[in-house]
């Protein structure tokens, strides 16, 4: 078994630990400060405003960059009504307000908390697609997640446990009161013998689009994201503004001319929700203590459980910024973090395809691919890597007709009631 795949490095780890790439170390503007009776005065920063990020990244801005306020303000708003998005990740913990459907546990950890995210990452793709949050709201905020779990604590999963998940949700997408139109994949094998490829194609077959993850190595893009019949998504830098054209794809965001990304879209400081206390989380408290540590800022009384943030009574941050460090940090609030890469992007058109089917549920994943590709706007930069474009779901209206699906209906569908080894997972997150 590998881990899912570090952001952009480790070709075994999820998506998680992504959180803290993008969060560099600055510079140090003045020298550090010290601690002691003999501490000199605490240095003049010539820092005059910290590294922050705009809200041009906030979740609504997101949404509106992609043009999804073309479906909210429908005459009968398309929210994600009456759609299941299955999430493929290392689970989805119950967040207040979150349409949460808790499916089988294919990952194999046998605790009593079986369906527990102790990663950190399904719930994020999860809140990225279909938060109630009233700040930081999900694309889709009406669809329903079904949370198929793979990985467990470290992240760690194989191709079997994706395939089960994969054919549980095709095998169960019309019955027992559910309506699994899409499937969230951020997830990527190097050494696909076939049999994940054939998996997603049969999710594909049975009217399940398939969204995947391009991949965070900046290589070539793998399986199941190679498969032609799926939408493989790369990441896009907006430069925190609704326009898209200083828009960017980032260097880790894969591709290659054997396989582009179908489309791109914002995977950069993408609001969602955190998960205290997981590898992921544990994993940015420990990024921010070694950029201390290599500034020589104390941190009194600092242990590995403390939090990091201005809600502790010893927080990093401040303490970073005192000494005159500029490191930006990826947390919100208590809940909510940014994370970055493909996998972020990947969630974004997880929640623009629930947003399309919910106003049309008649479009197939054939069509929704074509939509979202015909309607793409470009972006600059290298076609092997930016693929049709950036989805622009303000043109998605006008883009159905032309692959023989009918435009957006304004009949809302009907809703759902709630139901009760190697290679590995490669995070693309």
């Amino acid at each position: 078994m590998r881990k899912l795949r570090d952001c952009r490095n480790r070709a075994s780890r999820f998506v998680a630990v992504a959180v803290v790439v993008g969060f560099a170390v600055g510079g140090v503007a003045g020298g550090a400060a010290t601690s002691g009776a003999d501490a000199p005065d605490a240095p003049v920063c010539s820092v005059t405003e910290w590294t922050t990020y705009s809200d041009g990244y906030s979740s609504r801005a997101i949404a509106a960059t992609i043009g999804a306020d073309a479906f909210y303000g429908l005459a009968r708003p398309a929210t994600g009504q009456g759609v299941d998005v299955a999430v493929v990740d290392t689970g989805v913990n119950d967040v207040a307000g979150t349409n949460l459907v808790q499916g089988p546990d294919f990952s194999g950890t046998g605790s009593a908390a079986a369906a527990a995210d102790t990663f950190g990452h399904g719930t994020h793709m999860a809140s990225i697609i279909a938060s109630r949050s009233a700040v930081y709201p999900g694309i889709a905020p009406d669809a329903r997640i079904v949370s198929l779990k793979v990985g467990g604590y470290d992240g760690r999963a194989d191709d079997d446990q994706v395939i089960a998940a994969l054919d549980w949700a095709t095998a169960h997408h019309s019955v027992d009161g559910f309506n699994i139109r899409v499937v969230n994949l951020a997830y990527g094998s190097p050494s696909d013998s076939g049999a994940l490829s054939a998996a997603v194609q049969r999710a594909w077959d049975a009217g399940i689009v398939v969204v995947t993850a391009a991949g965070n190595d900046g290589g070539a893009i793998t399986a199941p994201g190679s498969n032609p019949n799926v939408i493989t998504v790369g990441a896009v830098e907006t430069q925190g503004t609704l326009a898209t054209a200083d828009d960017s794809v980032p260097d880790y965001s894969a591709g290659g001319t054997d396989r582009a990304p179908d489309v791109v879209a914002p995977g950069q400081h993408v609001p969602g929700v955190r998960t205290p206390g997981s590898f992921v989380d544990k994993g940015v408290h420990d990024h921010l203590v070694r950029v201390a540590r290599e500034h020589d800022v104390a941190i009194a009384t600092l242990g590995p459980d403390d939090d990091v943030y201005d809600w502790a009574t010893n927080e990093v941050i401040p303490a970073l910024r005192a000494a005159c460090v500029d490191e930006p940090s990826p947390y919100l609030s208590r809940t909510h973090v940014k994370g970055t890469g493909t996998s972020e992007a990947t969630a974004v058109v997880s929640g623009a395809v629930a947003l399309m089917l919910s106003a049309n549920p008649a479009l197939t994943p054939a069509q929704v691919k074509a939509v979202l590709t015909e309607s793409a706007v470009p972006v600059a930069g290298d076609a092997t890597r930016v693929g049709a474009g950036e989805i622009d779901l303000s043109g998605a209206q006008d883009a159905a007709p032309v692959v023989g699906a009918s435009s957006v209906s304004t009949s809302a569908p009907t809703s759902q009631s709630a139901v009760a080894s190697d290679p590995g997972w490669r995070g693309n997150y």
